[in-house]
C-alpha cells in the first residue's frame, strides 16, 4: 500500500453526531484531547512550528496530530466519537458540515462512535 492509498483511510462520519456545528458556536474546536500517553505534537496552519499536545487541548479543523514512539492520543470528536492515534502516526482533522474527516498519511488509528438511542 502506498502513502497516497492510505491518505483517505478514515472518515469519521458525524451525521448522527452533530455537535460540531454546536461546538462551532462557542469555539472553533472540533474536538478535545481526552488522553495523552507519551509525546505528541499538533501543527496548526496559523502557527509556524508544531506545539506539544496536552490533556484537554482543543483540536481544530486542519490540525495535524503526530505521535512519537510509545505514544498514544485520544481525541473526542463532536462529543461522541473517540479517535485514537497510535504511536508513530500522523493524522489531519478537517471539518465539513455535520462531520469531521480524518486523513491518515502514515501510522495507525482507531475510531469508535456512540450511536444515539
Amino acid at each position: 500500500m502506498t502513502g497516497r492509498t492510505a491518505i483517505a483511510v478514515l472518515a469519521v462520519v458525524m451525521a448522527a453526531i452533530q455537535p460540531i456545528a454546536a461546538a462551532a458556536q462557542t469555539s472553533d474546536a472540533v474536538g478535545v484531547v481526552t488522553t495523552i500517553d507519551g509525546r505528541a505534537t499538533v501543527a496548526r496552519p496559523a502557527v509556524p512550528s508544531p506545539l506539544s499536545l496536552k490533556f484537554k487541548d482543543d483540536v481544530f479543523g486542519r490540525d495535524r496530530i503526530s505521535t512519537q514512539e510509545n505514544s498514544l492520543v485520544r481525541v473526542l470528536l463532536g462529543g461522541k466519537a473517540i479517535l485514537t492515534v497510535r504511536e508513530l502516526s500522523e493524522v489531519t482533522i478537517s471539518e465539513e458540515p455535520g462531520r469531521a474527516v480524518v486523513t491518515l498519511p502514515s501510522g495507525k488509528v482507531a475510531e469508535a462512535a456512540h450511536a444515539p438511542g
